[in-house]
Formats: C-alpha cells, sequence, structure tokens
C-alpha cells in the first residue's frame, strides 16, 4: 500500500464524526465583553479553537500521540512542540521528542500532519485564494478551507475555488459557514469534499 493511502487509511474521520466536531465547535458561550467587529472576531476565533481542540481529541482517543494547536493557543506543556505562529490557523500532527544532550531533557518534534486547516471568513476571494494557496504547498493527508456561506450555497466559492482546489494533494475538503454576525439567529454550514466539490452535509 502507497505511504498516502496509508495515511488516508489511518488518519480517516468518518464524516458523521466530522460533522458532529464541526457542529460542537460552533457551540460557542456569549461572551458580553466584545461587540460589534470585535465580538464577531471572537467568536471566529472561538469557533477555531474548538474546532482544532475536537480534532485533537478524536485522534487521541483513537490512539494517535497528537497535538492541535492554533495561532491563537499558547502550548505551555514542554512536553509538547512549542508552537506559538504556524503557517495553518489550525494544524493536527503526530509529534515524537528525542533526548538533547545540551538541554539534558527531552525535545518534542512534530513528525507529521495530520490536517492542515486555513479559514477566511472576510467575503473577499483575494484573501481567500492567499489562504487557499497555503494549502496547495502542504503535505498533510487532509486538508480543509472555511469560507463564509454566501449567496446561491457559496456557487461563487466553490466555482473559483476549484481552480485551486485540483492542485491541492490529499483529501480537501470546504466547509461554509454562515457569517459570525449572524450566529445569534441560526448558524447554517455546508461542507463539501473535493472532487468536484460533493456536498456532504447542510446544516440549517
Amino acid at each position: 500500500m502507497l505511504e498516502k493511502e496509508q495515511d488516508e487509511k489511518k488518519y480517516e474521520i468518518p464524516e458523521q464524526v466530522l460533522y458532529d466536531i464541526i457542529t460542537k465547535a460552533l457551540t460557542i458561550d456569549v461572551d458580553t465583553n466584545y461587540n460589534g467587529g470585535d465580538y464577531h472576531k471572537y467568536l471566529s476565533q472561538s469557533w477555531v479553537h474548538n474546532f482544532a481542540i475536537g480534532l485533537q481529541s478524536y485522534y487521541r482517543r483513537n490512539g494517535c500521540n497528537v497535538i492541535s494547536f492554533h495561532n491563537q493557543r499558547n502550548i505551555e506543556n514542554e512536553n509538547e512542540p512549542q508552537v506559538k505562529e504556524f503557517l495553518y490557523d489550525i494544524t493536527v500532527a503526530e509529534y515524537d521528542s528525542f533526548y538533547s544532550s545540551f538541554k539534558d531533557k527531552l525535545i518534542p518534534f512534530i513528525t507529521k500532519p495530520i490536517w492542515q486547516i486555513e479559514s477566511e471568513f472576510a467575503e473577499d476571494m483575494r484573501e481567500t485564494a492567499k489562504d487557499f494557496q497555503k494549502l496547495i504547498s502542504g503535505n498533510a493527508p487532509y486538508k480543509m478551507m472555511v469560507t463564509p456561506l454566501g449567496r446561491d450555497d457559496s456557487k461563487h466559492y466553490l466555482t473559483d475555488m476549484a481552480n485551486l482546489a485540483q492542485l491541492v494533494n490529499g483529501r480537501l475538503y470546504l466547509l461554509s459557514i454562515s457569517h459570525p454576525s449572524n450566529w445569534s439567529e441560526k448558524i447554517e454550514w455546508q461542507l463539501y469534499k473535493w472532487g468536484y466539490w460533493q456536498l456532504l452535509n447542510r446544516v440549517e
């Protein structure tokens, strides 16, 4: 079996489990310390954090020694890779450690990326493309781009991003979520898998 096929088999998440992780991550407590645009930013960052933790929990329950982190998370456990800023909004990766005689301690490091995820809630195709192209440069077996849910089921995103999606290696998902400014009313989301964007799930 090729390494790519081994990775997909080892790290595959059943679709229903992935739906559940997405849904649970969108359950965010109201924080009255924010308002307006700051509140929308708080909501989107909270979702990113919850989604990262949900993915980590799934893999750890299934015996993988993984870490999940994102740009807003400061990892303080010295036994885990110390990453405050990384290329992707969310990275899920296996890790190991080696003994350093210089430090006289174990030094953790990432051995294998599993998920590389980018999100852009600004309704700006240029900014979306900037983030999407990072997925082209990654080598994780699973990748996801998160965009706002636009008009006509985000057909403009699906059409425009198809030009980039065909360049991405691995299994690629596109998750469209209603803009955080609408979350107080109803959160809608749609999940697509690349293969000319097959709709997997719709929550309204």
